[in-house]
């Protein structure tokens, strides 16, 4: 999978996930909800020793995502499950 900065010119769309990493570890998920509306949520990230990018909503802090880091470039972070 491929993410993409905000600023990227992307095509028009009825709606898109996305997600922003905070550099404090603060975690904003925006999603589309079930009327088509945007949807927001807040958690933690963070990458593990092994380069897997981790997010958490969890209280008891187990992650909910798992994204391993193929590569990260200014315009780019490419993941795989």
């Amino acid at each position: 999978m491929v993410f993409r900065p905000a600023t990227f010119p992307f095509p028009r769309s009825r709606g898109r996930t996305s997600f922003e990493l905070c550099l404090d570890g603060i975690l904003v998920e925006q999603g589309i909800g079930p009327t088509d509306r945007r949807t927001q949520e807040t958690g933690r990230w963070k990458v593990t020793e092994d380069g897997v990018l981790e997010f958490t909503r969890d209280p008891q802090g187990a992650a909910h995502q798992r994204y391993t880091i193929r590569s990260v470039t200014k315009d780019a972070l490419r993941v795989s499950r």
